[in-house]
């Protein structure tokens, strides 16, 4: 609760006024004992009690409705789940999340962004006086002083993005605006659908947060959550656009997506898939089974000169229409080149057979040897894949490494024969060698990854021979992998960071060398593997290019022109916005993130352990309610006033003296009574 007129509380001593005049009248009078008055002053002692009772009651009535009416001048307002009592606030932040699953719409059509957004209207209309008000929006992490609360909905920074929020920056912002313009009092409201991959509730940045805002007890930190899942979403994602030949001249382009559906049921359902290239438009029938459904395969003829071009694949539209449409783009392929860095001759001689072993006719292969004493000579622009067996990055080097998967290329990682446990890449450590044997369990592939990943099953759904593999050396990995193939004996063997700069950071645990394994022997499995690496990181060298927004790869087309726009305004980042991009003879495809398909959210309890020591508060809400986050309830205080006047005036009436019987009368008050 807050004041509108927050001054007039000062008036609340006031309320003691009736106890003090009923003290000073008890003084008042001077006390004469006289002897006749014993009698009555004995019977009066008997009702003192009550008398007394009535007294104090009459007292306390009087007092609480002078405490209503100066809170009812003081004008109180009541804001939903918060608790605030005093003056005004130096600052109210309000940090909007614009990402595209906040484009989920209520049964009016108004999206969850929208919603946030004129609920903030309403608020920062009833409580008035306010100093300053911040705007700190998740896709471009600025602040940005508002004028009044009409302004926000016609701000470009409140307009949809593609791109994920990162509430643990937009917090560290409002911490560096406070320290810098030395805010005192304030309020910091965070407009959310609390989705788990914009909150980043594992990271450690919540620990320092949590300290800062615990030691600034005049912040107030409130979420709005406006957490309502969808009642059935489905979500597409193009996995890959490819040029292929068909016939001798003609070519066609060949298109892989998958769609993913998340809510209640999960019965079969054909859904249509609009795709656009060129203008031209095809409707190709889905058959939905299970959560996610992958297609692979859909061939679109193409004109003769058409090399470079664009399109994108749309669902129809549902309560989430940020993720019914995704993007892609595509050109000639780009040369496959693969670098090996080896401290074994060996090891690089297979991979480079693998690498030079043509897998796509109209593709240009090479492969590179170097030792890691000259890793220093990696062309990083022209290599597609790197093959690295030798001590774990470090330093600049490391941040070379990073650069290169950022830009969507692939790095294979084979332990080196000496292991060192205190280096580590993108959370991933070697730990040290162990002999399995081959010929039990342990030295066995049991477990795989057959829907994703290198080890996929084909076009066909064949697995691969995964299960002919056998391992009698295994290098064992520390840091909470994503394991893609595993041993018998929970040993992990071909495995990624679950950072999301490591999607293309393959681990291999052990050497394609004799008293290792046998994947020389069975060397169907690395190839499709380096290949599959091949195939998916040229696109990233290729003239067209799929992006994620919000990425530091998006930066490509920052300056480039946008052939397509989706939503949002031309002012908003162009790194943000899903769409087509073109620059001279390139293109590039910017898509959402895949994890804003998600609908998994924050539970409370780890909120709770989030924001633990600040003063914090969350209000869960949805579309469509209606309901305003704060009002004015200075009319009920007055209600409550008048009442508790009515039962004073009930209180202080005498009581009712009651008539004596008829026979206690005399006889001339009976006969008058006769005759009246």
């Amino acid at each position: 609760m807050s004041f509108l007129q927050p001054l007039l509380l000062w008036a609340l001593p006031v309320a003691a006024l009736p106890v003090i005049i009923h003290l000073i009248s008890r003084r008042r009078h001077r006390v004469v004992h006289w002897a006749a008055m014993m009698f009555l002053l004995d019977a009066r002692r008997a009702a003192k009690g009550l008398a007394r009772l009535r007294q104090w009651l009459v007292l306390a009535l009087r007092v609480l409705a002078l405490i209503l009416l100066i809170l009812a001048v003081s004008r109180p307002l009541v804001t939903s789940g918060t608790f605030r009592f005093g003056g005004g606030l130096d600052a109210i932040f309000i940090l909007l999340d614009r990402s595209a699953s906040m484009e989920q719409t209520g049964a009016s059509g108004v999206a969850k962004r929208e919603e946030g957004l004129r609920r903030m209207q309403e608020y920062l209309r009833e409580v008035g006086r306010v100093r300053r008000i911040v705007l700190i929006d998740s896709a471009t992490e600025k602040p940005l002083d508002v004028e009044s609360p009409e302004a926000l909905s016609g701000l470009p920074q409140t307009q949809p993005a593609a791109a994920s929020a990162d509430i643990p920056a937009m917090l560290q912002r409002v911490l560096d605006v406070v320290t810098t313009d030395q805010i005192g009092s304030a309020e910091v409201w965070i407009v959310s659908d609390l989705q788990s991959g914009d909150w980043d509730a594992a990271s450690g940045r919540w620990s320092e947060l949590r300290r800062q805002f615990s030691e600034r007890n005049q912040i107030g930190i409130r979420l709005l959550a406006l957490d309502e899942p969808p009642r059935q979403n489905l979500s597409i994602e193009v996995d890959q656009a490819q040029v292929e030949p068909v016939g001798r001249t003609r070519r066609a382009l060949r298109l892989d997506f998958r769609i993913r559906r998340q809510g209640k049921s999960d019965l079969r359902a054909r859904v249509p898939v609009e795709i656009v290239v060129g203008g031209a438009r095809t409707r190709y029938p889905v058959e939905l089974t299970g959560r996610e459904t992958v297609v692979q395969g859909v061939m679109l003829p193409l004109d003769e000169k058409e090399t470079l071009g664009w399109g994108y694949a749309e669902l129809p539209g549902d309560d989430r229409p940020g993720d019914n449409r995704s993007y892609f783009s595509f050109a000639p392929p780009a040369p496959r080149r693969t670098v090996i860095v080896a401290e074994e001759g060996a090891i690089a001689e297979f991979w480079r057979q693998a690498a030079t072993v043509p897998n796509d006719p109209d593709a240009q292969y090479g492969a590179q040897v170097l030792s890691p004493d000259h890793a220093d000579e990696i062309p990083w622009e022209e290599t597609a894949v790197l093959i690295w067996q030798a001590p774990l990055p470090q330093g600049e080097l490391a941040a070379a490494f990073e650069r290169h998967l950022g830009q969507g290329r692939a790095v294979f990682f084979l332990p080196p024969r000496k292991v060192d446990p205190q280096q580590s890449f993108l959370g991933l450590r070697w730990r040290s060698w162990i002999s399995v044997d081959p010929e039990q369990e342990e030295g066995r592939v049991l477990q795989w990854q057959t829907k994703s990943g290198l080890l996929a099953n084909d076009r066909t759904g064949q697995p691969l021979s995964v299960d002919a593999l056998r391992i009698e050396r295994v290098c064992r990995v520390d840091g909470g992998p994503i394991v893609f193939a595993r041993l018998g004996n929970d040993v992990s063997l071909l495995m990624r960071p679950s950072q999301s700069l490591g999607v293309q950071a393959w681990f291999l645990a052990t050497w394609p060398l004799e008293d290792y394994s046998n994947l020389a022997e069975e060397r169907i499995v690395a190839y499709v593997m380096l290949h599959r690496a091949l195939q998916r990181a040229a696109l990233q060298l290729a003239n067209a290019r799929t992006l994620i927004a919000g990425t530091p790869a998006a930066q490509a087309v920052a300056e480039a022109k946008r052939e397509h726009p989706f939503g949002g305004s031309v002012a908003v980042p162009a790194t943000h916005l899903a769409g087509v991009y073109r620059s001279g003879d390139r293109l590039w495809a910017l898509n959402r993130p895949s994890r804003e398909d998600r609908i998994d959210t924050v539970p409370e309890d780890r909120l709770n352990e989030l924001f633990a020591g600040c003063r914090f508060a969350v209000i869960h809400d949805r579309v469509d309610t209606g309901v305003s986050l704060a009002r004015e309830i200075w009319r009920i205080a007055l209600a409550a006033m008048l009442v508790v006047l009515l039962l004073e005036a009930a209180v202080s009436l005498p009581p009712r003296r009651e008539e004596p019987e008829s026979s206690a009368l005399t006889v001339g008050q009976r006969r008058m009574r006769e005759v009246a």
